[in-house]
């Protein structure tokens, strides 16, 4: 879950996006799993969901086999737009930080490539 202030705006990159609603300076955690708010679905959970479930759960959630399968963030997060010169990185399993300074109203990205083993599918590239 975001550890900072967040809304969503339409974003110039694609749909919506998770836009900061405060200052964030470089090196701030801006994400951490919480559990029992970020939910972590495994493969074989994945399979028992309705299709239309599994279609949300491919486009919002990411997904790794070290954290366990698909990770869902229940807040903001899961509009995080992918940039090739993104304002956050996963640093761990669980942590996200801030990689440049992040203006209040600026959009918060992330290269979906540094922690997502489906980036591939979900931007449609090989």
């Amino acid at each position: 879950m975001f550890t900072v202030k967040t809304f969503l705006e339409k974003s110039p990159i694609n749909g919506v996006g998770c836009i900061a609603g405060e200052f964030i300076p470089k090196g701030t955690i801006i994400w951490k799993f919480q559990e029992n708010f970020d939910v972590r679905i495994d493969d074989l959970q994945f399979k028992e969901l309705p299709k239309i479930a599994q279609e949300f759960v491919l486009h919002f959630a990411y997904y790794s086999k070290k954290e366990g399968g698909y990770i869902v963030c229940l807040d903001n997060a899961k509009y995080t737009n992918h940039s090739l010169d993104p304002n956050m990185k996963t640093i761990d399993k669980e942590t996200c930080i801030a990689v440049k300074d992040i203006n209040d109203g600026e959009e918060i990205t992330e290269d979906y490539f540094g922690f997502d083993e489906n980036a591939s599918m979900k931007l449609g590239v090989k």
